[in-house]
């Protein structure tokens, strides 16, 4: 009986659901035999076996041509691969990451009642020869990709890719946040009318705000003993002759909180009234997991050297990153596995081409035949 490698077991899930993208978006009316599908294969081994070149991927895929069948693909050639990220289309794989972060949110929604996100972005630097393209922005010249991640799972759920000079909250704008959830963010979202619109539509917030913000003290609330690291938790509102005009009396809740790096203070805004002041407070401790989600793609994914050098190819890349970590998080959440996302990506990405199935048969096939062979002699002695 045949059994899958884990690479074919792993791009199971999307086969079916890739393939209706790419007859809606009509990626594969010129293929010439090259099918988008062989792409994203190619461009998924790049991502799982660490390949640093073109033409180091195309030897390492052809090196494996016995699996290609099963795979559903040919073999590469560099200039048919090179024209395909160049010139294809980088929307059917923008698409599948969306349907792949549509399934995370049915999901999460079976097992959480309230959702607490992250909104963060990083830089996607693009230098060298063949990048003069790439726009400069604030801190580097290229990409940046801005993300929604859902806390408790460490899973993306909603995400945009945009030029280097795109502000944070030029992008946060743009979406369509969720009422009744939290949104965690840095100093980069700060947007008084933003945040009063996040509040009229019941959306709760927790962000960094100026220490010289232009402020009126409503109340002052009574702190907890139990917690000094709370400095001040106030009601407040914005003082400023342009924002009172703009904002009405539009009150916010601002808590001061000692760091405990001894580096000062820091100043958290938030619009929700309900939780205590070290609830606030850990819920913004906690926005550091978005700055780990993109510490730990840019590690075991290839999203800082890029086979090519097009504005096309750069984002099928990074979006291939995406898919790959969202395929390897699904697999965590279906099967309920409690072990390190590291693990999980290395077994996939130092086996791909194993058949652990066909091997644990192997090995049962082999203990029966050394218990077969113990009764042998016994058997032969007997003159049975």
């Amino acid at each position: 009986m045949f059994n899958s490698t884990r690479f074919a077991q792993f791009l199971k899930p999307i086969r079916t659901t890739f393939q209706s993208l790419v007859h809606q978006y009509q990626t594969d009316k010129h293929a010439k035999g090259f099918s988008s599908w062989n792409q994203l294969v190619a461009m998924m081994y790049a991502q799982l076996s660490g390949t640093k070149s073109l033409r180091q991927l195309v030897e390492g895929f052809n090196a494996q041509s016995s699996h290609h069948y099963h795979l559903g693909v040919k073999e590469l050639k560099r200039s048919t691969l090179s024209e395909a990220n160049r010139k294809r289309s980088a929307d059917v794989y923008q698409a599948l990451c969306q349907q792949l972060m549509a399934g995370v949110n049915r999901q999460l929604r079976k097992e959480l009642h309230a959702f607490t996100y992250l909104i963060d972005s990083s830089p996607i630097q693009l230098l060298g020869k063949g990048f003069d393209w790439a726009v400069q922005g604030s801190r580097v010249t290229g990409f940046k990709l801005h993300m929604q991640l859902e806390l408790s799972n460490q899973v993306p759920v909603c995400f945009e890719i945009t030029q280097a000079n795109i502000p944070d909250i030029t992008q946060a704008r743009e979406w369509n946040l969720e009422p009744g959830s939290t949104y965690v963010m840095d100093k980069g979202y700060l947007d008084y009318l933003w945040w009063k619109k996040l509040n009229d539509q019941k959306i709760q917030l927790v962000c960094r705000l100026k220490k010289r913000a232009a402020i009126t003290v409503i109340q002052s609330y009574e702190l907890d003993e139990k917690a000094p690291h709370i400095l001040e938790d106030q009601c407040i509102e914005f003082s400023g002759s342009s924002q009172k005009k703009r904002l009405g009396q539009f009150q916010m809740r601002r808590v001061v909180v000692k760091r405990d790096d001894n580096k000062g203070e820091l100043v958290l805004i938030t619009n929700d009234f309900e939780r205590s002041a070290q609830e606030i407070a850990h819920l913004y401790k906690q926005r550091w997991q978005i700055e780990l989600f993109f510490k730990w793609i840019k590690q075991h994914l290839k999203i800082k050297s890029f086979i090519g050098q097009n504005s096309n190819a750069v984002r099928i890349q990074v979006l291939s990153a995406l898919i790959v970590y969202l395929l390897i998080k699904l697999e965590q959440m279906k099967n309920k596995s409690a072990e390190p996302l590291r693990v999980t990506f290395w077994r996939l990405a130092h086996g791909l081409f194993e058949r652990p199935i066909q091997q644990s048969e192997y090995f049962r096939r082999k203990q029966q035949r050394e218990e077969f062979k113990k009764y042998q002699l016994p058997l032969w002695e007997a003159g049975i």
